[in-house]
């Protein structure tokens, strides 16, 4: 199987992205395929050996879609960069589906990227910081010249053929204020002699002239729902190839209903006679619901366009060029993809750091919000580790790239953000089974209402009812319902320095009842301090320090790294090992290869160089009380060695050294890594590093913030039983386990699952996995180790615990906004489509098609308008 992304312009409502995904599976052209309405993107999984995206994106094409491998945003500016200076005037303030190419360039493929002209201004709104650095200023006073404008018209055309030229003549704003103005004059061509007589005034009400002749008045009418349809021509182009298609859409609605009303007006008038007699004319019916539907598209793009730009200044958050200095010292320009790892690279005040890497030279601020979410700039000097995507403040810097840029920190932040929009939570997978019927059932009932009253009344009563029926029935409302929450969540979540994987995370963070902590770098601090050393035999405690360093040294678990650091600072050099093999749940064995080192300290003519550094139950059964009465709150490393059978006799008689024979491993630890020594060797016990770890300040805050919401709390720690007592105590959680093993850890939380609580899991370290991925949220921090990483399902890109009383609480209202969203399109729609049928018409209520519009379009606006309330989330 493979993977792909698809952009898809044209997609305006669910029954677009419904008939998309379900035309698609039964063709049989994909296994799995997800369309994002708000993005305008589908996620695809394709058997390349039945399928190609040459035949996905034809059929996408046939449907009377956009389809493109290109992202239109990038598109964008590669046309605009292109087309010269007076393109670049007024060829950005066009609409975004100016990028159509002509479709003969496109046969059975999507080999051009064409954009949806709802998708308003989106272009336009791109990162100016990267416009200004990648395109030149353009020359304004020839910009407004006739002739540059034929020149920019002429080059719109060669790319895009009419349809673009169109667009960029008429951008969205224009075409909404066109509408409304010929919307108002045909209401006074229309309505004005039908109004009510005031005493005041003449008998009649009297169009001025010319316009009180018939025939003016038809043919002016007719102009003006013609220039209106213009306006709003895409509604046909895609209604009615989605309708040849059958996966009717919104457009599809809109389509047969304004052109049914023209039709029937040019047939009025033709048999009602255009001379004495107006007739009976729709004209100005089609002109109104036009606008409204543009005044709605307009507003909801907006309201698209917003939520796209706040995700998308993330992922444009870097330059196009940046500087290199080779070995000489000269500098050049080159593309950031042009970056290999290695070089090094000058970074400007101002500028975007393009790939990950370290300071090689220089020191200054730099501004790492766009990971973590603090606005502060973070002090950078030489060997410190910078990140793509993150902004230089102050002075020159100079880094040593360690990535490029397909595989920095940005590119992999950028990958999380489109697979968590892309995805779906469940709650859309009901607006969706709707949609997939929705369309048809609408035209079904309106032709069936309008028939029945042309029996009942008249053909002109059935006629505006099967129009308004059309018209009021709105799947947009019940597409956007959950995909804007969804988009405007993430962009907050986001700009705090959170990043969820799946848009489903959402909607279990709501539900969660339970909350387990890991301990160590978690709810402590991420670093430990060596508290003591104590040898239990010959060799001194610097020797067991540099044994356990050499050991330990290329790990990046917290207690590696805080014992290679005491070294460090106390001058003590590691010793060098080989053969390394991790005990999971237990700690590192290896082999030493050190020739520097004294025989005499290290390993006796009788003796293994096989050393082991863990925690107690490395060493079996053997009770450490006797040699190591410390604290037992803190958290303590053994320092072990193998003794061969030879010697086993003559190590007995040495001073301070134990034995531990015949180590029983049990069969049911969880695989071969996570087992003990084996029981045929025999090993000594060399010493004992104690440390000692100090809870964070927020881990107290976000524990009594979670008991305030009736959240339960664990801790989930292989430390020792009285320190993680401690622990627990001080913060005050409901319960802990402590020497708890991979396998302990994810037998808990299946415990919790099967008591009916929904878990999360905080953790940071390779032992969390296995819990990680059995809970039903997971949360791990940005320096994770990367499998914990990958394995969590929401990922806090700072070090902060209250981040994920943010994550709960954001979780919670945006389900709670989804919620209200579905709730509002499902009764607009159960109790509109009725009322539009005539059901009250007996009472007096009767919606004509004019006012089905307005509703419509309000539906529409009032679902967006619901979802732009999570911007004010804090």
């Amino acid at each position: 199987m493979q993977k792909a992304r698809i952009y898809i312009d044209g997609i305006t409502c669910s029954a677009c992205s419904s008939g998309i995904e379900r035309s698609l599976k039964c063709k049989g052209l994909v296994e799995n395929i997800q369309v994002q309405l708000i993005a305008k993107v589908a996620l695809v999984e394709y058997d390349p050996e039945s399928s190609s995206l040459e035949a996905i994106c034809a059929f996408i094409k046939k449907m009377g879609y956009e389809p493109s491998l290109e992202n239109p945003a990038d598109a964008a500016d590669s046309a605009s960069a292109d087309s010269g200076d007076f393109e670049n005037a007024d060829y950005k303030n066009m609409d975004s589906s100016t990028h159509d190419l002509d479709s003969k360039k496109v046969d059975s493929a999507c080999d051009a990227p064409k954009m949806d002209s709802t998708s308003a201004e989106s272009t336009s709104t791109k990162s100016t910081a990267t416009e200004s650095a990648t395109t030149p200023a353009p020359n304004k006073q020839n910009a407004k010249t006739p002739k540059t404008l034929l020149q920019s018209a002429r080059a719109i055309y060669a790319k895009g053929g009419f349809s673009a030229l169109d667009k960029w003549i008429f951008p969205p704003k224009l075409r909404l204020i066109i509408s409304a103005f010929c919307s108002v004059f045909i209401m006074y061509l229309a309505m004005f002699p039908m109004l009510p007589t005031l005493p005041m005034f003449s008998s009649t009400h009297t169009l001025i002239y010319p316009f009180d002749n018939h025939a003016i008045n038809f043919a002016t009418q007719l102009c003006l729902a013609l220039i209106v349809m213009h306006m709003g021509r895409d509604f046909y182009f895609k209604g009615f190839k989605t309708l040849l298609a059958r996966t009717p859409t919104m457009d599809t609605l809109i389509a047969i209903s304004t052109s049914a009303a023209l039709i029937y007006s040019l047939y009025s008038a033709y048999f009602g006679g255009l001379h004495g007699d107006l007739g009976h004319w729709y004209f100005e019916s089609i002109c109104v619901i036009l606008t409204f539907v543009l005044f709605g598209k307009l507003i909801e793009n907006s309201a698209k366009d917003h939520a796209n730009e706040v995700i998308n200044a993330l992922l444009s958050r870097t330059d196009k060029q940046a500087v290199r200095v080779d070995s000489s010292g000269a500098e050049s320009q080159i593309p950031v993809k042009s970056i290999r790892i290695g070089d090094i690279i000058k970074i400007l005040p101002g500028s975007t750091i393009p790939v990950d890497g370290v300071v090689s030279s220089g020191e200054g601020g730099v501004d790492e919000s766009m990971l973590s979410g603090e606005v502060i700039p973070v002090y950078k000097s030489s060997g410190a580790r910078v990140f793509a995507g993150s902004v230089n403040t102050d002075r020159a810097l100079f880094i040593r790239a360690q990535s490029t840029a397909e595989k920095s920190t940005l590119s992999a932040l950028a990958s999380l953000i489109q697979e968590a929009i892309s995805s779906k939570p469940a709650l859309a997978s009901l607006a969706d089974r709707v949609s997939a019927f929705f369309v048809p059932s609408v035209i079904f009932i309106a032709l069936l209402a309008g028939a029945a009253w042309c029996v009942a009344k008249d053909f002109s009563f059935g006629f505006e009812i099967f129009i308004s029926v059309l018209v009021i029935s709105c799947p947009c409302a019940l597409g956007l319902a959950t995909p804007m929450a969804v988009m405007i969540g993430n962009a907050l979540a986001n700009k705090e320095g959170v990043f969820f994987k799946q848009a489903q995370d959402f909607e279990r963070a709501s539900k969660c009842t339970s909350v387990v902590f890991d301990k160590t770098g978690t709810l402590t601090q991420a670093s430990l301090k060596v508290a003591h050393i104590k040898s239990f035999g010959a060799l001194d405690e610097r020797e067991i320090l540099a044994l356990s360093a050499g050991i330990e040294k290329g790990s990046e678990h917290l207690i590696a790294r805080a014992i290679i650091k005491h070294a460090e600072n106390l001058g003590v050099k590691a010793r060098e090992f080989s053969d390394f093999k991790a005990r999971a749940g237990f700690g590192m064995e290896a082999l030493c290869v050190d020739s520097g080192a004294s025989q005499a300290q290290t390993a006796p003519a009788n003796q293994s160089k096989i050393y082991m550094l863990g925690n107690q139950e490395m060493f079996g059964d053997m009770d450490m009380s006797a040699l190591d009465s410390s604290d037992e709150a803190l958290l303590r490393v053994y320092l072990g060695r193998e003794i061969e059978a030879g010697g086993l006799e003559a190590d007995k008689k040495q001073a301070g050294k134990k034995q531990v024979g015949e180590n029983q491993a049990s069969e049911n630890e969880a695989g071969a890594s996570a087992k003990a020594p084996k029981n045929t060797k025999n090993i000594e016990v060399l010493g004992v590093i104690a440390l000692e770890d100090t809870i964070k300040p927020t881990a107290t805050h976000i524990i009594q913030a979670l008991k305030s919401r009736h959240i339960k709390t664990y801790i989930l720690s292989g430390d020792n039983a009285k320190n993680t007592a401690k622990i627990a105590k001080i913060l005050g959680v409901d319960d802990f386990r402590a020497e708890a093993k991979p396998s302990d850890k994810l037998a808990f939380v299946r415990e919790l699952q099967k008591r009916g609580e929904v878990v999360m899991m905080v953790g940071d370290g390779i032992n969390d996995v296995g819990a990680l991925e059995a809970a039903d949220i997971s949360v791990s921090f940005s320096d994770a180790s990367d499998v914990s990483e990958k394995s969590a399902g929401v990922v806090i890109y700072n070090h902060d615990l209250m981040r994920i009383d943010y994550v709960l609480r954001l979780s919670r209202a945006i389900l709670r906004n989804i919620k209200e969203n579905l709730f509002w399109a499902f009764g607009y729609n159960i109790i509109c489509i009725p009322l539009a049928c005539g059901a009250l018409y007996g009472a007096g209520i009767l919606l004509n098609p004019m006012l089905a519009a307005l509703a419509m379009s309000l539906s529409s606006v009032s679902v967006v308008l619901n979802a732009q309330r999570l911007w004010r989330f804090k």
